[in-house]
């Protein structure tokens, strides 16, 4: 992940046990599992899903352990 540059560099990423940008893992992460899902979001409705860069970006952060969704975070990048 040193080389990521921008939230894109994160689609589809997943890690477990999650760890920082420079490797180390995470007090506590044992057993989590921690994944990024980045999609592009319609500037009308940004719960809906485009094909196409329109400027606004979803990026949604998910911590599960076993299978069991513990925590979700999303957010909205507008550039």
């Amino acid at each position: 992940r040193a080389t990521y540059d921008d939230v894109d560099d994160y689609k589809l990423f997943t890690d477990a046990p999650p760890v920082n940008k420079q490797g180390a893992a995470l007090a506590g992460g044992t057993g989590l599992t921690r994944s990024v899902v980045v999609s592009y979001a319609t500037p009308d409705n940004l719960t809906v899903t485009s094909g196409t860069d329109a400027g606004v970006k979803r990026i949604m952060v998910t911590v599960n352990r076993g299978g069991t969704n513990l925590v979700s975070m999303t957010t909205v990048v507008v550039k």
